[in-house]
């Protein structure tokens, strides 16, 4: 059935209630169109699954497989979704677990042992929870001068993780996404069954669960019937083709239609070795649970929760959901990397749930007068290194105010080192050395989380900043940068690969927004620059020595 309205629209409405419920069938299909409707005709599109009570209600979509031919997306068509291949490696680990072959407790070591010895063990649990401390894989690949669309091939990725001598964390300490777990995991799989990971997920997942459209794919020249062209938008806002560049897999490479990834999502716990164990929330050595287990985030829609993941790569946006306590399972899959899969799925599931009650007022603390004195001394740049974030506090008209961009959010003093954010955000700044003088922390909490800030001390105008320019080598990612300065700011740059410019943050550090903070270090206070340290999100403390 293809609902009036959705003229270029392929579409497959398969049942969506019972006949007596045609009309209210058909005003959902309605709403459901309505939110896809900002995907073009023109351009590349999405697939789109609802399951209900165990069985698949919808399976509709939208947009173009192919742009240069003309192909319209369908429930049929093959997409690549990315990370969401997690959930499936978790799952061939869980299936080895429970025939004995291995134990999540086991130090991935037993099985790799090229990984380097960081004096603490690190198991295979902590892969799968990304409790594991190990640098992120896309963010070495990066630092050492990769480019979008540069091959990978298994070999030298995993050659480039052995080179790491220094792990994000103590293992169990912290939870960080690192995509370099899932790399490893599927070395394990091979290892530890003697086949390839993607013969194992075949045998043992997808042909028995009958998801006949999915499999893993190690050769980036491999001939897909079906697939789905990946596309990114580029500058001037036209649609750019972008090629399926990975040869390795575990972490991301997994081909499927949106049908076989409903059915796997569809699955009742006790059907399923991977759902119950998800399930229990891994947590913390101190006992905090994470937002995360065998390859699944724990998240909630209109207070529902649900299990699910997402996938993002050069082309494609996907995300899949089921929900805990209800028989409901939504999964979006897109051929063009800006098109937001996430928003969608929940944007989906919210015609399906109840909405969400609505909140009794919080009694709140009462707002207490601090000095304009105090607020300056408070007032300043902040910087987290695990995050490579930057956060600015200010001091205006005797009240102080949370920037980031524009005039910035105000904030009410509920102790003279404690303030709230404004109703409608369930935040707090806290400085916890703050009185009596300048703080050298900023904690923000919010929802029982606490994120931890140091004081930045600005960037001198005096800098002289011909005192970074040379070269560093990092053996690790095996590149040397090259720093050079411009204007008022440096250029960093790898042999043929990129270039960019960095700006000047707080003293001896500069910032590529968004990517990475540079910060040089001297030979004893006030000395020479004699290295670096390059701080990314799921990458921290790459050391690079200066060579020159």
């Amino acid at each position: 059935m293809t609902h009036p309205g959705a003229t270029g629209f392929t579409a497959l409405l398969l049942s969506l209630g019972a006949a007596a419920a045609h009309g209210q069938a058909v005003d959902t299909v309605s709403r459901i169109d309505s939110l896809f409707g900002r995907v073009s005709t023109t351009g590349p599109g999405c697939a789109v699954g609802i399951s209900r009570e165990g069985a698949p209600d919808l399976l509709r979509a939208y947009g173009l497989a192919s742009l240069e031919y003309r192909i319209p997306n369908s429930p049929a068509t093959v997409f690549h979704a990315a990370s969401i291949a997690k959930q499936f490696t978790a799952a061939s680990i869980m299936m080895l677990a429970s025939s004995g072959k291995l134990s999540l407790d086991d130090d991935v070591r037993r099985y790799v042992p090229e990984l380097p010895d960081y004096g603490t063990r690190i198991t295979l649990e902590h892969l799968l929870h990304h409790t594991s401390g190990l640098r992120d894989e896309g963010a070495l690949l990066w630092l050492a001068g990769g480019r979008d669309d540069d091959p990978t091939e298994e070999d030298d990725l995993l050659a480039m993780i052995f080179r790491q001598r220094r792990l994000n964390f103590s293992p169990g300490t912290q939870h960080l996404y690192s995509n370099t777990g899932y790399t490893l995991l599927a070395l394990v799989v091979r290892r530890v069954s003697g086949s390839p990971l993607k013969e194992f997920a075949r045998d043992r997942l997808f042909v028995p669960f009958g998801m006949t459209g999915t499999q893993f794919v190690d050769n980036r020249f491999a001939v897909i019937p079906g697939r789905a062209t990946g596309y990114r938008m580029l500058i001037g806002g036209e649609w750019g083709h972008t090629p399926y560049v990975a040869d390795a897999y575990g972490a991301g490479g997994i081909l499927m239609t949106v049908g076989d990834l409903l059915r796997w999502y569809q699955q009742l716990p006790g059907d399923s070795v991977l759902w119950p164990a998800a399930l229990r929330r891994a947590r913390l050595v101190n006992g905090d649970s994470v937002p995360y287990s065998m390859g699944l985030e724990f998240g909630s829609v209109q207070r529902a929760r649900y299990l699910g993941h997402g996938g993002n790569a050069m082309g494609e946006s996907a995300y899949a959901m089921r929900f805990v306590e209800r028989a409901l399972a939504v999964a979006v899959l897109c051929n063009g990397r800006e098109i937001d899969a996430f928003t969608l799925a929940r944007q989906v599931a919210g015609l399906f749930l109840p909405p969400a009650p609505v909140a009794r007022p919080v009694e709140t603390a009462p707002v207490v007068a601090v000095s304009a004195i105090q607020l300056r001394r408070l007032a300043g740049l902040y910087y987290n290194a695990a995050t490579i974030a930057t956060r600015t506090v200010q001091e205006k008209d005797g009240r102080l105010y949370w920037v980031r961009g524009g005039p910035g959010t105000p904030l009410d003093a509920v102790a003279p080192n404690r303030f709230r954010f404004p109703p409608g955000q369930p935040a707090e700044l806290l400085f916890p050395d703050s009185v009596p003088g300048q703080p050298r922390e900023m904690q923000v909490l919010s929802g029982g989380t606490v994120t931890s800030y140091r004081r930045a001390t600005p960037f001198a105008s005096t800098t002289r900043l011909g005192d970074y320019a040379g070269r560093y080598r990092s053996d690790e990612v095996d590149v040397t940068l090259t720093v050079t300065p411009v204007d008022s700011g440096i250029v960093i740059s790898t042999p043929g690969a990129w270039r960019f410019r960095a700006a000047p943050l707080f003293r001896d550090a500069f910032a590529i927004p968004e990517a990475a903070v540079f910060e040089f270090v001297r030979r004893g206070k006030g000395g020479g620059v004699s290295g670096l340290v390059v701080d990314m999100a799921r990458s921290r403390r790459m050391a690079f020595r200066r060579v020159d």
